[in-house]
């Protein structure tokens, strides 16, 4: 009982609060400026979604082409079930796009009716536009800098990696 008396048990019980307290209040601290910046990402998930949709209809339109075992509309379909299944991977959304583009530079060859190459012209649009937009979106500026300036600094990186904080996804 003398222990909890004594000088020793007092700085250790000081000691533990300090470094709880560093640990938690970082935590906090960085969750707090991840949630602001992860706030601003509206438009960037509405114009992911609408990638999803414009990839579907893609394919859609692809199948009528293409043979079933085509190399990029099976990757294509295959990135379409993965970012389905799995809406919180960003990296599934970036994934669409090459695919995207591999089929269309297919389909350009196709002999396709008058209404699938407006279809296809206007996918081409929709996939190119939304990359642009996404790139140009404030979101992806604020959380670029998060990631690099926030979390790449000092404590933060330590303290960041310590505590569980993850880096914001960056849409491409």
């Amino acid at each position: 009982m003398n222990f909890f008396n004594s000088r020793r048990a007092g700085a250790l019980v000081l000691t533990a609060a300090v470094i709880f307290g560093v640990f938690f209040g970082s935590h906090r601290s960085l969750n707090g400026e991840r949630k602001k910046v992860a706030g601003q990402n509206e438009n960037v998930m509405m114009d992911l979604e609408t990638r999803v949709g414009t990839a579907h209809n893609l394919c859609t339109v692809a199948g009528r082409y293409l043979p079933p075992d085509d190399e990029s509309l099976t990757a294509l379909s295959g990135d379409l079930a993965y970012a389905d299944e799995h809406p919180e991977d960003e990296t599934a959304f970036a994934d669409l796009v090459p695919a995207a583009r591999a089929v269309i530079m297919k389909l350009k060859d196709a002999a396709l009716s008058e209404q699938d190459a407006r279809y296809l012209s206007n996918f081409e649009t929709q996939i190119e536009s939304g990359v642009d937009t996404i790139s140009r979106d404030p979101y992806t500026a604020a959380a670029r800098r998060f990631n690099e300036e926030t979390l790449g600094g000092f404590p933060a990186r330590i303290l960041g990696a310590l505590t569980g904080v993850k880096e914001l996804p960056v849409y491409q």
